[in-house]
């Protein structure tokens, strides 16, 4: 963390420093400001790969069940068929729903009906799993919210703030290093005589822009858990603001309105992807928010 404190430091206030990262082409396998540029990518795309795996988080393992083979299976007998009295009425009755229930689960070739094929056979069927999951859980919150919300339910919150804090833990080391090489780029427009930091302009830029559309999502839908119900408020009033992606996203923005306007005379030539093109021209007549 300090060295990139160092770096946005001197690349901001050394006109010297700079030019001897431009003038260092000759280091194998990559020169000093390669080195920095995959350095500076490397800790945002950390930061950007945490806030989308906990905004899409993976599917669960199917759980596979062990099933008997079927030469196991055949080894063990089937019980007869169920006899069904034909001197109780209650069974014989065409209109009877007892008779017509077993007639629906008994067995024709003297196999054991699975469980599944008579629950669905029963004339009012059981909730499923699921819904039984999800009413006993709507109503265990339900009863959780005033306690949740009183002063002796605050320990038991898990909060949003902490746990953006967890997922951005050091800001400050993604904010160096963006204007860092934000400064060092814009410069090197004057200042590198060998043209190598432009040539990595495009692959920087749209790392911005891949970062900065991470933030707004994680910002505009942030995964908050039921229990913070004081943050769940706030973000429907629109007043919920977490500092850390706030900070860096006012930071990226701040670096790429710089970037974009000063490369935009240059815009045809540098290979850009229409999209980021597109964003580029956007940036240069009226600037990020």
């Amino acid at each position: 963390m300090l060295a990139f404190w160092e770096l946005a430091y001197l690349a901001q206030n050394s006109a010297a420093r700079r030019k001897a990262i431009y003038t260092d082409v000759n280091r194998k396998p990559a020169n000093i400001f390669e080195q920095i540029l995959s350095q500076s990518l490397s800790v945002l795309g950390e930061v950007d790969l945490k806030l989308a795996e906990v905004r899409n988080p993976p599917a669960p393992t199917a759980l596979i069940l062990a099933t008997p083979s079927s030469t196991a299976a055949s080894a063990i007998p089937s019980p007869p068929p169920i006899p069904i009295s034909q001197i109780n009425p209650l069974l014989i009755s065409p209109v009877s729903s007892t008779h017509k229930f077993l007639e629906g689960v008994q067995s024709k070739d003297g196999s054991t009906p699975t469980l599944q094929h008579v629950i669905e056979k029963l004339p009012c069927q059981p909730p499923s799993i699921a819904e039984v999951e999800a009413s006993a859980t709507k109503s265990f919150k339900s009863k959780m919210e005033p306690f949740l919300s009183s002063p002796w339910g605050s320990m038991f919150r898990q909060s949003i703030h902490a746990t953006t804090s967890q997922l951005i833990p050091n800001v400050g080391l993604q904010v160096n290093a963006v204007q860092a090489i934000s400064r060092l780029v814009t410069s090197s427009l004057a200042e590198d005589e060998y043209g190598i930091v432009q040539s990595h302009a495009p692959t920087l830029l749209a790392s911005f822009i891949s970062m900065m559309d991470t933030l707004d999502k994680y910002i505009a839908s942030p995964p908050i858990s039921w229990t913070d119900v004081e943050s769940i408020q706030k973000q429907e009033k629109g007043e919920l603001h977490l500092a850390e992606p706030h900070l860096l996203l006012s930071t990226l923005k701040e670096g790429f309105k710089d970037i974009a306007t000063a490369y935009a005379p240059y815009i045809d030539d540098m290979g850009l992807a229409s999209d980021t093109r597109k964003i580029i021209l956007e940036t240069r007549e009226r600037g990020l928010p």
